[in-house]
């Protein structure tokens, strides 16, 4: 049986997802059924998620902090990141824009 994020996506160990109320992405380090709910454990935080509430990220998705350092490479840049997590915030927000109106 397949574990399937809040979109819909396959979710498999080693997998990279985000967390999509916080941003926190990080590997797929387990998976386990508790409470009628399916949960992945995420790597770097060691902390358990429910599946409904993350979503499994695609290769051009998933955000290297090692981009994002400043031109003279000597310090990460916060604010780089954090605009590149809102482009990718608001196109999944567009993607889920269903057609209205009769």
């Amino acid at each position: 049986m397949d574990i399937l994020d809040a979109i819909g996506r396959v979710i498999e160990e080693g997998k990279t997802v985000r967390y999509i109320p916080t941003g926190t992405t990080g590997e797929v380090e387990d998976m386990r059924i508790k409470d009628d709910k399916y949960w992945v454990k995420i790597a770097n935080t060691n902390m358990w998620y429910v599946t409904s509430e993350v979503e499994v990220l695609s290769e051009d998705e998933i955000i290297d902090k090692k981009d994002y350092k400043l031109e003279d490479n000597t310090e990460f840049d916060e604010e780089k990141f954090k605009e590149r997590q809102r482009q990718f915030a608001d196109a999944r927000i567009d993607d889920q824009v269903a057609d209205g109106g009769g």
